[in-house]
């Protein structure tokens, strides 16, 4: 947001562990099961969803790596009408486009 990139290094243990943690959720939530506590959406998928999808305008690509995750959160959008749960993503999208353009 400051017009400056940052500085890789300084970023380098923040991706470590954001990768790790997108890692834990397909190895360990959504390994067998179709959502984060189950076979039912629960309040954790809708706020786990929206904290992952956060992550991909920053151009790290993690969706394009990790199709259990991907296939949640379509999984997610479908059970949240996907009309619902695209405008409230393209709120994300539109703030990481503008901060491009900075």
């Amino acid at each position: 947001m400051t017009g400056t990139p940052p500085d890789p290094a300084a970023l380098a243990p923040d991706i470590q562990r954001m990768e790790e943690t997108l890692d834990n959720l397909e190895k360990h939530f959504l390994q067998e099961k179709p959502f984060l506590c189950g076979y039912d959406i629960s309040i954790a998928d809708l706020f786990g969803v929206n904290e992952v999808i956060q992550v991909e305008p920053c151009g790290y690509g993690t969706l394009d790596r990790r199709p259990k995750l991907k296939a949640w959160i379509g999984r997610v959008r479908e059970h949240v009408q996907p009309e619902i749960f695209d405008d409230v993503s393209q709120l994300i999208y539109r703030l990481a486009k503008a901060k491009q353009n900075l």
